[in-house]
């Protein structure tokens, strides 16, 4: 009877815990990557280039700077960009609990190690519009050096669509990879599905005996 009794106090604890407990990592891959350089003037498909870990750096080219760098002035307006689409349609929106932008980074050759920072906008690419609600930090250049990861929360304000469009400008950082991970929890029902079925397993187990 005692061992009864811990059985169904542990599938009710399953049923009744918070659902947020069972959030787990999804993690999305880069849809399409588009590289601009000199505000849009040169626009490269880098795709490729930015949807996996191999130590294929993008942008193709780097239009009227060198040395890895992803811009061409020194305003903020100047910024060059990756316009990253991704496709979330294998998850419920309103599932979605967080949105994080990661990028792997290595840092370019400029002089001025304090210009080394990222922002982070709605949507894609558009050189008209480059200062709305930036979300930005500044990074340590000596830490990126040899590659290494910058992430940004995403507004869940922007995840209105299972087509996701955001743009991550540079200053003096070449790019491996760019994908988006989310956490996610799961429906209600599922939970309380996962809760019956061990405790039809208890069942079971007992007639056996």
């Amino acid at each position: 009877m005692v061992r009864k009794s811990i059985y169904i106090g542990i599938v009710l604890g399953i049923l009744l815990l918070p659902v947020t407990s069972f959030a787990y990592t999804v993690n999305f891959d880069l849809n399409q990557g588009t590289s601009y350089q000199d505000e849009g003037t040169l626009t490269y498909n880098d795709t490729v280039k930015l949807k996996d870990l191999d130590n294929n750096w993008g942008p193709t080219t780097t239009g009227t700077v060198v040395n890895s760098y992803y811009a061409t002035g020194t305003a903020t307006q100047w910024f060059d960009a990756i316009s990253a689409n991704f496709d979330l349609s294998g998850v419920n929106l309103a599932q979605i609990k967080t949105v994080t932008l990661m990028a792997y980074i290595k840092t370019g050759g400029y002089s001025n190690h304090g210009w080394h920072h990222y922002e982070l906008y709605q949507g894609a690419f558009n050189a008209a519009d480059q200062d709305s609600n930036p979300l930005g930090h500044s990074f340590d250049y000596a830490k990126y050096s040899n590659g290494g990861w910058i992430s940004h929360e995403v507004p869940l304000a922007w995840v209105t669509s299972n087509n996701l469009d955001l743009s991550l400008r540079l200053w003096n950082a070449s790019v491996d990879q760019v994908k988006l991970q989310a956490e996610v929890v799961p429906e209600p029902m599922s939970v309380s599905l996962l809760g019956l079925g061990l405790l039809g397993a208890v069942g079971a187990f007992r007639r056996k005996k």
